[in-house]
């Protein structure tokens, strides 16, 4: 390959490696390399695995960059959920802790069974004055009050990464959506992730859990992808693209945008909460999007058989 050629390079950060390849546009040859993860910055073992493939290759022009990272994998696994808080409707504080009534492998494991611990202490959760039923109607509305001071609150504890999942929420999001804005305006570096945005279904335990890990693992894919970003565009300005788990390409939100991580956790974590609930600890779901789907649709049958 000479200079003057168009490379497409793609890269997967592993544990130990990252594997690089590059790809000729005319002619479709392939060149692999790989070099050591940096696992304090993984973003700078991306681009010194760019400047090892670009000397193999004899150089060339960069018109296209695609990376697959387990960042928000990573983040999960790890289950230290540093800064996370949750805001729900007065009477649920303890939604976590109930969970699901089901046990593991049936209830005659319930013996040996252990719950696990709550990815939000008890002590970085708030509840809200307000209610909505199950077919979207305002039985109570948003005590503005009482979520101004939550914010405030927020602000002074420094918890950044915020779930807010409101009961019936699914139904009409529209005090959710209030509390994001209250939030927001008092705390504007914070991540918020509302559960009408990311799982608008029944079963509050799923839901809820669901949009925390969300809130959680947010912010530190926007600040992964930000810092690789920046140090792409200052030595080969490419097209970057984020691969989802689906395989799929898309491009990178603007630079002006407030990250939102296609609505949804990376892998569209559904049943995050099965997973934690049961495994004590909390997994994306490859298989999510039919699932997802048809739940869906299940639940607008039911609601329509309702008299």
């Amino acid at each position: 390959m000479m200079p003057g050629r168009r490379l497409r390079i793609g890269i997967d950060t592993g544990g130990t490696f990252t594997d690089v390849v590059a790809v000729d546009e005319s002619t479709g040859a392939i060149v692999t390399t790989k070099t050591p993860t940096t696992p304090h910055d993984p973003s700078l073992g991306v681009l010194e695995g760019i400047r090892k493939v670009l000397r193999l290759v004899g150089g060339g022009e960069v018109v296209a960059v695609s990376h697959g990272t387990t960042v928000a994998t990573n983040a999960l696994l790890e289950e230290r959920f540093d800064g996370l808080a949750l805001v729900t409707t007065t009477g649920f504080r303890h939604v976590l802790e109930i969970a699901r009534q089901s046990v593991p492998q049936g209830y005659g494991n319930s013996y040996f069974w252990v719950k696990p611990e709550r990815i939000v202490p008890l002590h970085h959760v708030r509840e809200v004055p307000e209610r909505v039923d199950f077919r979207g109607r305002v039985l109570e509305p948003l005590d503005e009050a009482a979520a101004a001071a939550i914010a405030s609150w927020l602000r002074e504890k420094r918890l950044t990464a915020v779930g807010i999942s409101f009961i019936h929420a699914y139904a009409n999001p529209e005090h959710e959506r209030r509390m994001r804005e209250v939030v927001t305006r008092e705390l504007p570096e914070a991540t918020v992730s509302i559960s009408s945005d990311v799982l608008p279904e029944y079963r509050e335990y799923e839901r809820t859990v669901t949009t925390l890990v969300d809130a959680f693992v947010k912010g530190r894919v926007a600040r992964y992808v930000g810092a690789i970003h920046e140090r792409l565009a200052s030595e080969l300005h490419p097209h970057v693209q984020r691969a989802r788990r689906s395989g799929r390409l898309r491009p990178r939100p603007d630079r002006g945008r407030r990250w939102n991580q296609h609505r949804r956790v990376p892998g569209r974590a559904r049943r995050a909460g099965d997973h934690h609930g049961r495994r004590g600890r909390t997994l994306p779901d490859q298989g999510a999007d039919d699932r997802h789907r048809h739940r869906r649709q299940r639940w607008r049958q039911h609601r329509a058989r309702r008299p």
